[in-house]
């Protein structure tokens, strides 16, 4: 009893403290919103804890449906992502141009073009070419009006979100798994609220893995490189799902599954043209602030060495992909392929120069088919952190939040939670090298 109340606690207070941070934001001060997402997210972490015999879902339920419903009714407050996903879609039903040619700024006269970030008017879509077709479906049939342009991006994700609830349920009759996705402050309001296409990638994602887990190897091919065809960079999972199939299932359902994905991806770049890949580039050669990389940056920069600056998203590339084959070998031994490739996919949020909260939910559903393990924490606490350090003013200075905070948060925690990541992901590798040894002395 004394858990069930605590779960009633925890839930009510999530989704209270998520949905006052929806609607107040314009009008919160920087530690007024860090204030009410630090009680929404310690709350969640309560929720997830205690809902595991919490019973019906009913509550829990209700607490989701109420939550995503603000979110999509509250203008966004955090990004204007959804604006420009909404101007490259224009490009194409109202332009009858490609995004990946032609840039907002070429069509001045465009009425929704005031509403995207200014800085990226002469910047080429970076987005896939699943996505851009969908933007322009949806832009074709909404026209200029900003209203139904604006509410049809977020219930696009509120559905995704809501797709992804009903597979983790008919898989896994979870409580604490409907918690985990539903309630996360981050995929509330940095995902349904600011209508960001991420929640089409996580959806992708944990079907691929669900079919994967069902011996369907080249249809959850298919299904990642829809992930990839949506943002290039999820096409991680479909190597760390390549990994646990060669360790798992053998060579031959490796094979089929990769195939079928890069034939898909292939194809669907192909069909729109070399500049769709080009266009990548435009925005990948970037250090966001709350990345590993960004204290790097920062003190190349200063020291006057700008050209090996510049050579730093390269060299983070090459991190990703080794922090995940890491997370992949690490959950090789496992009997579904879940933990390599949410592993896989949760990489570039880690260790990318450009890391946005929102890339943090790539592999969250697919963690939650089994009970989180400890890398699944360190990812929902990246998602956290980036969160929170997004609400910080982007200059440091004593009188906005403190050179002393900024530094913590946007400069050393990054470091740390990287570091805990790679930590557990090595320490599963060789706890299971070591198991294996001992299995063939044994043997022997």
């Amino acid at each position: 009893m004394q858990r069930r109340a605590l779960t009633v606690v925890s839930v009510l207070a999530t989704a209270t403290a998520t949905s006052a941070f929806l609607v107040a934001r314009p009008r919160l001060d920087t530690l007024g919103a860090i204030a009410l997402l630090t009680i929404g997210f310690v709350a969640w972490g309560a929720a997830v804890l205690t809902a595991r015999d919490a019973g019906s879902p009913r509550l829990v339920v209700l607490a989701i449906g109420a939550v995503l419903a603000v979110a999509v009714v509250v203008p966004p407050r955090g990004s204007h992502d959804l604006w420009g996903y909404v101007e490259y879609g224009r490009i194409v039903s109202e332009h009858d141009a490609s995004p990946y040619e032609r840039v907002p700024a070429d069509f001045p006269h465009d009425p929704l073009l005031p509403r995207m970030g200014s800085g990226y008017h002469r910047t080429r879509s970076p987005y896939g070419p699943a996505f851009t077709a969908i933007s322009a479906v949806a832009t074709g049939a909404t026209g200029s009006d900003p209203l139904p342009n604006r509410l049809a991006f977020q219930a696009l994700e509120a559905l995704a979100v809501a797709g992804a609830l009903v597979v983790l349920w008919r898989r896994t009759r979870r409580t604490d798994a409907l918690v985990w996705v539903g309630l996360n402050p981050v995929v509330v309001t940095a995902v349904v609220n600011d209508g960001h296409n991420d929640g089409l990638v996580m959806l992708c994602v944990l079907a691929g893995v669900v079919l994967a887990g069902g011996r369907r190897p080249w249809v959850a091919g298919l299904v990642l490189a829809a992930a990839a065809l949506v943002k290039l960079p999820a096409l991680l999972a479909l190597g760390g799902l390549a990994i646990w199939m060669v360790h798992r299932r053998g060579r031959g359902d490796a094979a089929r599954a990769v195939g079928a994905g890069l034939a898909t991806v292939i194809a669907g770049y192909a069909v729109v043209g070399p500049d769709a890949i080009a266009s990548i580039g435009d925005s990948g050669d970037l250090v966001s602030r709350a990345s590993v990389w960004g204290p790097v940056n920062d003190l190349l920069v200063s020291a006057g060495h700008a050209g090996i600056a510049d050579a730093l998203p390269a060299v983070s590339l090459v991190a990703v992909v080794g922090v995940a084959v890491l997370f992949a070998l690490a959950g090789r031994t496992q009997p579904d392929p879940a933990a390599s490739t949410a592993g896989a996919a949760s990489s570039f949020a880690l260790a990318g120069s450009y890391v946005l909260p929102w890339y943090t939910t790539w592999g969250l559903p697919t963690f939650a088919t089994r009970r989180p393990t400890w890398l699944a924490w360190i990812v929902a606490a990246q998602g956290a952190l980036l969160l929170l350090a997004y609400q910080l003013p982007h200059h440091a200075n004593e009188r906005a939040n403190g050179l002393l905070v900024h530094l913590t948060v946007t400069d050393v925690l990054p470091v740390v939670v990287l570091l805990a990541a790679v930590v557990v992901g090595a320490r599963e590798v060789f706890l299971h090298r070591d198991e294996r040894a001992h299995l063939r002395f044994a043997r022997g």
